[in-house]
């Protein structure tokens, strides 16, 4: 059953701005994973609180500048297969996250760019958009709108949004 489009606009708008948060956190946790693992910081002081949150909050901002567009992109398309009554599942939401890199790959490599460099600038994007889609779906999928969205799309007249 379709969806009007306000549901489909809540749908974009949670993953517009769920989804670069939670990619950028990954980010910032791998890297300082990698940072500790490799011994990369073992002979410097701790920094002090200060450092890091003011860290955090630069890459936060950041991670929204760079994930934007595959949020933006992820959230259009997620929102476009509600909207054609689709249920919302772990496969659509990494369906949908997959897009940007998908077409960030296809761009690239048509530009000339050599396999191997692509495969590493779209490797990273293609993980941290499945990490932001597997969380954003575990934090959505007890929602209101969720439950909403696949009792009509299972047809289900109870419970919808």
């Amino acid at each position: 059953m379709r969806q009007p489009i306000s549901v489909a606009a809540k749908v974009f708008a949670a993953v517009a701005l769920l989804g670069p948060l939670i990619g950028g956190l990954a980010f910032i946790t791998l890297t300082e994973l990698f940072r500790w693992s490799s011994g990369l910081g073992a002979g410097s002081l701790p920094r002090p609180i200060h450092d890091v949150v003011e860290g955090v909050l630069v890459l936060i901002q950041a991670s929204y500048m760079i994930g934007g567009p595959a949020a933006l992109l992820a959230g259009l398309a997620l929102g476009a297969w509600v909207a054609w009554g689709g249920r919302l599942t772990v496969w659509s939401c990494l369906a949908a996250a997959e897009v940007y890199a998908l077409m960030l790959a296809v761009v690239l490599l048509l530009d000339g760019l050599p396999p191997a460099a692509v495969s590493v600038q779209v490797g990273l994007i293609a993980v941290l958009s499945a990490i932001a889609a597997l969380g954003g779906y575990l934090l959505l999928r007890k929602t209101a709108l969720a439950r909403g969205i696949n009792a009509a799309a299972s047809g289900d007249p109870g419970d919808v949004t």
